[in-house]
């Protein structure tokens, strides 16, 4: 298992280093979601991953997230 850090409002571009990438919303409460984009555009719609859940890919996607300042997130890479 690994991690990535995520800075407030910042979109990072996460590409799977093996067939797929699962990425945990480790954050605790209700307003703080882990946020997916294919494209990476602020003002586009964005996937909202809740506390607790996990999202899986299998190609590059945007990974965000406005809580905190910065957040280190899980991540576990799949063969």
């Amino acid at each position: 298992m690994d991690q990535i850090v995520l800075n407030k409002d910042v979109p990072t571009l996460m590409t799977p280093s093996g067939s797929e990438m699962i990425v945990q919303n480790s954050m605790t409460t209700d307003d703080d979601q882990l946020m997916v984009s294919k494209t990476g555009t602020i003002g586009n719609a964005w996937m909202k991953v809740g506390p607790g859940d996990a999202v899986k890919f299998d190609e590059p996607m945007y990974l965000m997230q406005s809580s905190w300042q910065s957040f280190t997130f899980p991540v576990i890479d799949k063969a």
